[in-house]
């Protein structure tokens, strides 16, 4: 009898121990394969085998990707063009110009990774919807407050929030060397928070 406690014993522990890694694995692997463009950085894709067992189960649990890994770029930014982290109370501009592709599209994301609800029910700006002067480039304004144009809501003040850009049926040349796109800007107006 006091065996089988103590194999029960060894297989609790090993579970412990196995559920113990994958958390942390998890929770750092998203960090671990970044690639920095300015504030942006880019999520690929590329979940295949090769990846490895947590980065594969990462994806599965955190990022929705409905094409395939050339049909698609997505970039996140965190931060500012100085470093410093997207806090809502501070006002932001998102500089830039269009992209050859079919469909891109700029997201702002609450702490929590979830969009942020606001009074005017407007999450994100696509090529399609967005207002733009010479045709070509754009200004969006990120602020809780809201403004005239472009507006897209930070969050409640003190906030931290992250901002996506994806870019769906890029052309060959963007797939093949996603460093050489060139990414909006992310420049702090003002602000205390």
């Amino acid at each position: 009898m006091e065996i089988m406690i103590t194999h029960i014993e060894i297989v609790f522990i090993a579970l412990l121990l196995a559920m113990a890694s994958a958390f942390v694995s998890m929770k750092y692997i998203e960090k671990r394969d970044r690639t920095y463009m300015g504030p942006w950085y880019i999520i690929l894709p590329q979940v295949g085998d090769e990846k490895g067992m947590y980065t594969r189960t990462w994806y599965t649990l955190t990022a929705l990707f409905g094409l395939k890994k050339d049909e698609q770029i997505y970039f996140v930014a965190e931060t500012d063009h100085s470093g410093k982290p997207l806090i809502s109370g501070n006002d932001y501009q998102i500089k830039g110009g269009g992209f050859e592709c079919r469909w891109w599209n700029i997201t702002v994301y609450g702490q929590d990774g979830y969009l942020l609800g606001n009074p005017e029910n407007r999450y994100s700006f696509s090529n399609f919807d967005i207002l733009k002067r010479n045709d070509i480039h754009y200004t969006i304004h990120l602020s809780s407050d809201k403004k005239d144009g472009n507006w897209l809501f930070s969050g409640k003040k003190g906030e931290k929030f992250s901002i996506m850009l994806r870019i769906n049926h890029p052309t060959k040349d963007m797939v093949a060397n996603p460093g050489g796109i060139v990414l909006p800007l992310i420049i702090k107006e003002n602000g205390n928070a």
